[in-house]
């Protein structure tokens, strides 16, 4: 792993681990085979803190933005990740310090990305084919986690 690893998420196969790494190097997200222990892959991500989730056919991970206010998604293939789409949450020229996403994870139905917009207080929900915020609401001070039941 990288400097601070910061979150991990084991593949759908349970083959690899994906690791989030923040500290003093650049944030990154890299793929370690639980086998061998090395890592067999890793991309740069603009920011992150915390969150990982995948897609249930595990060929997505979704990634929580920190300052960016966005989710990455990178795209999962034979051991290799490559960036993929961004979800802005609050548009670059509009961001504000609060605008800071946290976890992020995969609704039960496999469609609906949830994010916690940290010091906003809110959840925002992506649907992820179209990329587009659908919904968002209120919580209770500072949605660190997310957690379905």
């Amino acid at each position: 792993v990288d400097t601070f690893p910061m979150a991990s998420l084991p593949s759908k196969d349970g083959r690899v681990l994906f690791v989030l790494n923040g500290g003093y190097n650049p944030p990154s997200v890299g793929v370690v085979d639980i086998a061998t222990g090395q890592m067999t892959s890793q991309v740069r991500v603009p920011d992150g803190w915390l969150g990982l989730a995948m897609s249930p056919d595990g060929k997505r991970l979704y990634v929580g933005g920190g300052s960016q206010a966005s989710v990455f998604e990178l795209e999962y293939e034979n051991g290799t990740l490559k960036n993929g789409r961004t979800f802005e949450i609050v548009p670059k020229e509009k961001r504000q310090h609060q605008d800071f996403v946290g976890d992020v994870q995969m609704g039960p139905d496999g469609r609906l990305l949830y994010v916690s917009l940290m010091h906003r207080d809110r959840i925002i929900v992506i649907n992820t084919q179209s990329g587009r915020v659908i919904e968002q609401w209120r919580t209770g001070r500072r949605p660190y986690r997310i957690l379905f039941p």
